[in-house]
């Protein structure tokens, strides 16, 4: 989503929204993070000019966890590279590595780089014309600074839900997403080598729809009526402690 776009919605209008993060379940109600939401859309366009655009329901939400986080890591990147802009400010002319113009250039581009301030710095070189010796000046662009802060706490959530459901399910589903996939995951690793291994089936869904994983037999050491956990471990016989919780 484009920095112009999330920074021209507008909190004071963005309706507040009843959702408590995970992260949050066990805090106290002030320590929690806020949302809020804004409705919107959206204009995909494919990559050719012959693609039909197509808009989508767009919903702009504001968290005040990820705005204090933002605020936090601007403030200590910026306090990072003044620290260094301001020493080779001082030894521009002065150290034995930055007596030339181009030295000072030079390290000024990689801590730019480096601190990733590239975009709010503006600084300048100059060369005494009596000592020949360079000297910096630089200072960080207000109004850059003020543009990326207004995108502060601001995310979109592009969906094809209709507008029944509102931002606060919206949200609810998207933070949902991981525990789907985190559950995927588990399937197609640990517990897809322990079906394979020690003879697992699926069980019918569970109440929220997804298929509990069950090792019959493994309880008891065994795969089945009569048969051996060692048969399905390829003849290696596993302490019965062991069987039945893996």
């Amino acid at each position: 989503m484009p920095a112009q776009v999330l920074a021209a919605q507008d909190w004071a209008t963005a309706t507040l929204v009843d959702h408590v993060a995970a992260r949050d379940q066990d805090k106290p109600i002030h320590a929690r993070a806020t949302y809020r939401a804004r409705e919107g859309v959206t204009t995909l366009r494919g990559p050719r000019k012959t693609d039909a655009a197509v808009t989508v329901r767009t919903v702009f939400i504001w968290s005040s966890a990820n705005d204090q986080a933002a605020k936090a890591a601007r403030a200590l990147k910026l306090a990072r590279a003044r620290t260094d802009l301001d020493t080779l400010t001082r030894a521009a002319g002065s150290h034995h590595l930055y007596r030339t113009e181009a030295a000072v250039k030079a390290r000024l581009t990689l801590l730019a780089t480096k601190h990733r301030v590239t975009r709010y710095l503006v600084a300048a070189t100059s060369v005494d014309p009596d000592t020949g010796k360079p000297a910096l000046t630089w200072h960080f662009d207000s109004a850059a600074l003020d543009a990326e802060a207004a995108t502060d706490g601001w995310y979109a959530l592009l969906t094809n839900l209709p507008d029944t459901i509102g931002p606060a399910e919206v949200l609810a589903r998207y933070k949902g997403q991981e525990v789907v996939e985190r559950r995927y995951g588990a399937f197609k690793g640990p517990l897809a080598v322990a079906g394979r291994t020690v003879g697992g089936v699926l069980d019918g869904p569970s109440v929220d729809g997804a298929a509990p994983f069950r090792i019959p037999g493994s309880c008891a050491g065994m795969d089945g009526p009569g048969q051996p956990l060692s048969q399905s471990l390829g003849g290696t016989r596993l302490p019965r402690s062991t069987g039945a919780t893996r």
